[in-house]
C-alpha cells in the first residue's frame, strides 16, 4: 500500500511548541537556547552540544517526532483523524519523487 501526501500539516495541535508560524517557532526555540545556556558549565557549549549533554531534542525534532507518531496512530486506527483525510492511496505501483529544489 502506497500513500501520497497531499496535506502540509499532519496534526495541528494546540500545543505551544507546535505552532505553524515560522517566527513563533524561532521565538520558542530561543527560550530553550537561553534556558540551556543558564545551566552551570553549559554557557560556552554550542546549542546542539548542550542538548546532547542534557538528553534533549530541539523543538523542531520534537515536532517532527510528534508528526511521525500521529501518522503511526492514524495507520493503526488509534487516532481520531482518519489516515485517508491526510493521505491519498496511490493508484500506481511505482514510487515517484519530485525535486523541491
Amino acid at each position: 500500500m502506497t500513500y501520497n501526501v497531499f496535506s502540509g500539516t499532519l496534526n495541528p495541535t494546540h500545543s505551544l511548541w507546535s505552532t505553524c508560524y515560522q517566527k513563533d517557532k524561532i521565538l520558542i526555540e530561543r527560550v530553550q537556547h537561553r534556558f540551556t545556556r543558564m545551566i552551570p558549565g553549559f554557557s560556552k557549549l554550542p546549542y546542539h552540544e548542550r542538548l546532547e549533554h542534557l538528553g534533549l531534542w530541539s523543538l523542531e525534532e520534537r515536532r517532527n517526532r510528534a508528526d511521525i507518531i500521529e501518522v503511526f496512530k492514524m495507520a493503526k486506527g488509534w487516532s481520531a483523524i482518519p489516515l485517508e483525510s491526510m493521505f491519498e492511496l496511490s493508484t500506481t505501483s511505482q514510487r515517484t519523487y519530485t525535486d523541491a529544489g
